[in-house]
């Protein structure tokens, strides 16, 4: 796996180089609570639809981030989203970027959320600093430890008993567990080679968060190995599994994506965020239909807003 002919490393070299990936600041230790200082999760992006902030999503070079599939089932359409980078609150700072190409897993169920992954490509370069980095992949087919007390991220819901969400970015720590466990705990289909699970330990991902990170620290870096995608009810229990598509079983999928030769748009600037909004964003009502709709769908739910 880790054998490339020389022409394909030095062609995916520049896409995922790991030399400046998966660093955190030095000031950003995690003392407590459940508020990130900011800038201590770089590569966490907030993706936005018509305005209002739907998922989660992962930047993994300066050109492409990474989603759920289930966040931008409704709405193929590139123009219909950004991603803000470098973000801290959930409106009103960051730097904007528009997706120019959405590349959705061929094989994304939306009934069982299998493969439930997508790459975005940007129409340019995210400029790279103190607040805003990127995640380093996995290898493939490499997976996390289990027992590895790994973190997530994300601006969803603070309650599964309300639909207040997170003002701020929220961060915890949720160890890793092997699939038997998580099958026995769930009771729903959890696919052992798309899914991993996280969690059942006092704290959990709920709605707002889909298409965000689970990174674990292998070897000093930063390693992205999980990307949000469902919990077992509407109520997000903190003593059930958060199950997240597995990464390191999708990354010569990344590589395709990313090399595949597309110019995306090109012709979109980005815009920084300096407005601040302390209300709903100006299109609230879709948002929040788009927010239930985008979430961490559950396995037995047929109402869902498309």
């Amino acid at each position: 796996m880790y054998v490339y002919s020389l022409a394909f490393f030095l062609f995916f070299g520049p896409l995922l180089s790991e030399a400046s990936c998966g660093q955190r600041p030095s000031q950003s230790r995690i003392v407590g609570g459940t508020t990130a200082v900011h800038g201590s999760w770089p590569w966490q992006l907030s993706l936005r639809y018509s305005g209002g902030h739907i998922c989660g999503a992962s930047l993994i070079s300066e050109e492409y981030a990474i989603t759920a599939a289930h966040c931008v089932n409704h709405d193929s359409r590139p123009s219909s989203y950004k991603i803000v980078a470098g973000a801290h609150k959930r409106y009103g700072d960051g730097v904007e970027y528009q997706v120019s190409r959405i590349f959705k897993h061929e094989r994304f169920s939306m009934s069982h959320l299998q493969n439930d992954i997508t790459v975005l490509k940007l129409s340019s370069k995210v400029k790279l600093g103190p607040t805003v980095g990127k995640v380093c992949m996995p290898a493939q087919g490499s997976r996390a430890k289990i027992g590895a007390h790994c973190w997530t991220s994300g601006w969803g819901r603070i309650s599964g008993q309300s639909n207040q969400a997170a003002y701020e970015l929220q961060q915890t720590s949720l160890p890793v567990v092997d699939h038997d466990t998580c099958y026995r705990k769930n009771g729903y289909y959890v696919h052992e080679t798309s899914m991993v699970c996280a969690g059942a330990s006092g704290s959990s991902v709920c709605n707002g968060d889909s298409g965000g990170p689970l990174v674990c620290e292998e070897n000093g870096k930063w390693v992205l190995r999980g990307v949000t995608s469902w919990v077992t009810s509407k109520a997000c229990p903190t003593m059930t599994y958060s199950v997240y598509a597995r990464v390191g079983s999708y990354v010569d999928w990344v590589k395709g994506k990313m090399g595949g030769g597309d110019s995306g748009g090109g012709n979109s600037t980005a815009t920084r965020i300096t407005s601040k909004i302390t209300g709903a964003p100006k299109h609230a009502a879709l948002a929040v239909r788009l927010r239930e709709a985008a979430k961490m769908d559950f396995p037995y739910q047929d109402d869902r807003i498309l």
